[in-house]
């Protein structure tokens, strides 16, 4: 049966103990609440979930070889529910599954054979409850800045639209007529304050999937109906640039997606294309399978000597293109894509170009 246990310090960092051997469970919570540890104890699989679901739980030390639930399977489950609990996997049997193939199997942080003694098992809990501080102190950091970055964003959104209200009204002729050179400055003005506002749109939309806070509504989509809304948004990126837009989306059956989200993707890589591109932005579609492939191509110079892991991290501006942006584009792209149930890939060479590769699901042919 699961037990609870209080008697270390209020602030003692909590160790779940997972083992179906009574006797083991009793002398290893008693070797950790020596060390000052709050120690939590489950005979089985299914009774430490149940812990699991109540208790905050910095470190589990899980027995290997157990009934109803193994180690393993168990090891799965509390990754599901709690991603930075420190995991230990204990065994008395370590021949049989050498502790490198464990470690590279399995998530978890460490690996104890209990013939090693009380010792080792202490130097392992002592790591694991270094790593999982520098973790909640990494995570602690990364949530400060994400506030801080929409918090910021939010503020700027007002004064940027007031500037653009003024703006437009001066163009307008509100204000009374306007000379030629008066209209030219007031467009850069407008077209400048309209840039800046992309950037905090694209801080708050990051800000706003790093938290989890954007769901979808998944439908039937169809690309061919999108093509006139993605070419109109883009037509800005395209002036007084000898660059065409070749689309290829004939025949292409529908993707499941939700409408609003697909739109802002297929326009954020037709952004990353023109920017980059000589003559021509390519996008084409072909089915593949149960997926729906959508190529974005360009002509231009290609990905350069910029690793190819790096193109989808936030604020990671393109050098090929010399052009400025918030560096968000691609990584909002494709964390939309994900939640829609696809993802998006590079390829690349220099001086040929890139090619970015939406896949998403392609929509039953009975969806209403």
């Amino acid at each position: 049966m699961a037990r609870k246990r209080s008697t270390a310090a209020a602030d003692a960092r909590t160790v779940l103990v997972v083992d179906d051997q009574p006797d083991t469970l009793d002398s290893v919570r008693l070797l950790l609440e020596r060390e000052g540890h709050r120690v939590l104890t489950a005979a089985s699989g299914p009774e430490s979930l149940e812990l699991l679901g109540v208790e905050r739980v910095h470190v589990a030390l899980v027995d290997y070889l157990m009934p109803r639930m193994t180690g393993e399977e168990l090891v799965g489950h509390i990754r599901g529910l709690d991603p930075s609990i420190q995991v230990i996997l204990q065994t008395g049997y370590a021949g049989e599954k050498p502790p490198r193939e464990m470690m590279r199997r399995l998530d978890i942080q460490g690996y104890h054979d209990k013939a090693e003694g009380p010792e080792k098992l202490l130097l392992w809990v002592d790591v694991a409850m270094k790593a999982h501080a520098q973790l909640e102190n990494v995570t602690r950091v990364e949530r400060l800045k994400s506030d801080l970055l929409t918090n910021v964003s939010h503020e700027l959104r007002t004064p940027l639209n007031i500037m653009l209200g003024y703006s437009e009204m001066l163009i307008d002729g509100a204000c009374g007529p306007q000379t030629p050179q008066s209209i030219e400055v007031l467009e850069r003005m407008r077209r400048s304050a309209e840039a800046l506002r992309d950037i905090v749109n694209d801080c708050l939309d990051m800000s706003r999937l790093a938290a989890g806070e954007i769901a979808v509504q998944l439908g039937r989509v169809s690309l061919e109906s999108l093509r006139e809304d993605v070419e109109r948004a883009a037509t800005g990126l395209l002036q007084d640039r000898p660059v065409s837009l070749r689309w290829e989306l004939a025949g292409v059956p529908a993707v499941v997606a939700e409408r609003s989200k697909l739109r802002i993707v297929l326009f954020n890589l037709l952004v990353t294309a023109a920017k980059a591109t000589c003559n021509e932005v390519a996008i084409l579609a072909e089915e593949c399978g149960d997926r729906v492939l959508v190529a974005v191509q360009d002509d231009g110079p290609g990905a350069g000597e910029r690793p190819q892991d790096t193109t989808f991290e936030p604020f990671v501006h393109e050098p090929t293109t010399g052009k400025g942006g918030s560096g968000l584009g691609l990584s909002i792209a494709r964390e939309l894509a994900l939640l829609m149930g696809g993802d998006i890939e590079v390829a690349s060479a220099p001086g040929a170009g890139r090619v970015f590769t939406l896949s998403l699901q392609r929509a039953a042919l009975a969806e209403s």
